[in-house]
């Protein structure tokens, strides 16, 4: 038994481990494209702001990989078992379904305790870190919000869009007012915009002409 656990575990853990930072990855690059890329294109905000917010999103998406992980290692690894006669091998020689399936018990109390922490206490401080970091580049560098050729929707009840942006000034400016459904209520459009970041009211000013 010595061996087939050994056995085992080495493919439960290698498939488990394989999936969880596949799906991971994957997720990752989703949410940085959804979340972090509009950062990729400013010139001012440092890189390590960037790579921090990209490592704060794993927790995030281990929530959902690492029970992704252990569903997949224990259908596959099982299933090729299965496939292989292996299982009816094991049966044959007069070892229970137990002790065959212990393994996959003991790495899913691991993955379990594992998943705990994770949801418990670093996923939630990740997310917190995240958004601190975006309010923190909202008020020491407000203007790196304003993306041109993006639409913007960091703003409550209201998108914008804008054709060009030189320092502080914005062309061919576009801004729809939301309800609360979401549904455009009222469509502006100027020349040219001023951006005035107003750090002593904690506000950000567009004048539009």
């Amino acid at each position: 038994m010595k061996i087939i656990y050994t056995y085992l575990i080495k493919q439960l853990l290698l498939v488990a481990f394989g999936t969880v930072g596949t799906l991971t990855f994957l997720l990752v690059l989703a949410n940085v494209f959804k979340d972090v890329f509009d950062l990729f294109l400013l010139q001012d905000v440092p890189l390590w702001v960037i790579i921090k917010l990209v490592v704060l999103l794993i927790p995030f998406t281990l929530v959902f990989t690492l029970p992704w992980g252990v569903l997949m290692a224990v259908l596959i690894v099982f299933g090729r078992f299965s496939s292989d006669k292996e299982l009816m091998a094991l049966k044959a020689s007069g070892i229970g379904l137990l002790p065959i399936i212990a393994p996959a018990i003991l790495m899913g109390a691991l993955f379990s305790g594992l998943a705990f922490i994770n949801n418990g206490w670093l996923a939630p401080q990740a997310r917190t870190e995240f958004k601190n970091i975006f309010h923190d580049v909202a008020t020491s560098n407000p203007m790196a919000l304003f993306i041109e050729r993006t639409t913007i929707d960091r703003f409550p009840n209201m998108r914008m869009w804008f054709a060009e942006k030189k320092g502080n000034r914005v062309s061919d400016v576009h801004i729809w007012q939301l309800d609360k459904d979401g549904t455009p209520r009222r469509v502006l459009r100027a020349e040219q915009g001023v951006i005035e970041p107003r750090f002593d009211e904690q506000r950000i000013v567009l004048r539009l002409f």
